[in-house]
């Protein structure tokens, strides 16, 4: 009994973890996104603020910049949702886990006075054997 309750409270660990890495996977995606997406503006900002840079291409540089800045990327945005999801999981598989692992706890504590009543029993049987 108590080893089938820390099998299932191990398999509830290894879901945790694998929830927990897709989890961390989506996070650095969307901090990847968001990364590339300022890099871009911090560029076109640069182009637009050089004094160097031509009328043509400042202008140019401004829109796409205001392009950027306006629109929200359906990549990120699919990312964000899913990130959402996965956080709903990743409650789903811990508070499933932490019900594991109190079971196998409790299996294991009654496996542990079991056993001692029984060393005491047997202790008993081979005293009385003795006498």
């Amino acid at each position: 009994m108590a080893a089938a309750a820390q099998k299932l409270a191990d398999d509830a660990l290894a879901e945790q973890n694998a929830a927990q890495a897709e989890l961390q996977a989506v996070v650095d995606d969307i901090t990847k996104q968001e990364e590339k997406r300022a890099k871009k503006i911090a560029k076109l900002k640069a182009i637009q603020e050089n004094p160097s840079t031509g009328v043509v291409a400042k202008g140019k540089a401004f829109q796409e910049m205001k392009k950027l800045e306006g629109e929200d990327p359906l990549p990120l945005r699919k990312a964000k949702l899913t990130q959402k999801a996965l956080v709903k999981k990743q409650k789903k598989v811990t508070k499933k886990s932490a019900k594991q692992a109190a079971k196998a706890a409790a299996a294991n504590k009654i496996a542990t006075l079991a056993k001692d009543a029984a060393t005491a029993a047997a202790d008993a049987e081979i005293g009385r054997a003795h006498v």
